[in-house]
């Protein structure tokens, strides 16, 4: 990982993370996740909590792919 993609230093430890100065404020993540994805007090996505159920990881997937 370069140091260009680093993880939001809010996300939670694990796999699934948003690149610290990389996020738009789309929306994607947290209305297709809300359970994983929430915006930091600056409205820049992180990963709040990794999935810990299929349909979390299912849904934590699809908002990566948008």
């Amino acid at each position: 990982m370069s140091d260009k993609e680093l993880p939001h230093p809010k996300s939670a430890n694990g796999p699934f993370y948003i690149i610290e100065r990389c996020c738009i404020a789309c929306d994607v993540p947290v209305s297709t996740a809300p359970e994983v994805f929430a915006y930091d007090e600056e409205l820049h996505c992180c990963v709040y909590q990794q999935p810990r159920a299929s349909d979390e990881l299912d849904r934590t997937i699809d908002a990566a792919w948008c």
